[in-house]
């Protein structure tokens, strides 16, 4: 299974920037845009997983937060493209504690066998939508017309838990399912 861990999108803020995202939707439907009953921030990513592995994951994930607080998040009002991305517009994450939380999740998953992805820098970010290659000559020029098109409003929030999840791919996209709800303290 594909799995991840993450932290959620609490309701009340993803209800608030929907309206934002729902202009820009309209305006370019062709791109893949992400499903707001989904939007979290993700830690670590572990790809491919079997049953074990997802539950030695979570083990090791509530070990590794058990004694984390609670982290404050603030989304900006502007939207970005992802460093390198060849068309994915996000909402850029501000949060000091973000860092070292998913460099002690990713450890955590690498201990209970699940290395994550470790290819890029964390940056912590909500994803809004990808632009497919097949939409045009240039995704990354549109993927920041995009960006620069967002007028949402800045937002935050306090994170109160971990989420271990699995991803299922859909005709319509990415569908989560919690595997664990581990919360910060």
């Amino acid at each position: 299974m594909r799995s991840f861990v993450a932290l959620p999108v609490p309701t009340a803020v993803a209800t608030m920037i929907q309206p934002a995202v729902g202009v820009l939707r309209d305006r370019w439907p062709g791109l893949r845009w992400t499903d707001p009953l989904g939007w979290h921030l993700t830690l670590a990513f572990l790809g491919e997983v079997d049953d074990a592995t997802a539950t030695a994951v979570c083990d090791a994930v509530r070990s590794a937060v058990a004694d984390v607080p609670s982290v404050a998040v603030r989304l900006p009002g502007s939207a970005d493209t992802a460093p390198g991305s060849r068309g994915i517009v996000w909402l850029p994450v501000t949060s000091p504690p973000l860092p070292a939380l998913a460099e002690g999740v990713r450890d955590a998953c690498d201990a209970a066998g699940a290395p994550p992805d470790r290819d890029r820098a964390f940056r912590g970010h909500l994803t809004l939508c990808r632009v497919p290659r097949r939409s045009t000559d240039d995704p990354a020029a549109l993927a920041r017309t995009v960006a620069a098109a967002y007028d949402g409003p800045p937002l935050s929030w306090t994170a109160d838990r971990v989420e271990v999840l699995r991803s299922d791919r859909t005709a319509t996209g990415a569908r989560y399912v919690e595997l664990a709800s581990i919360p910060l303290t």
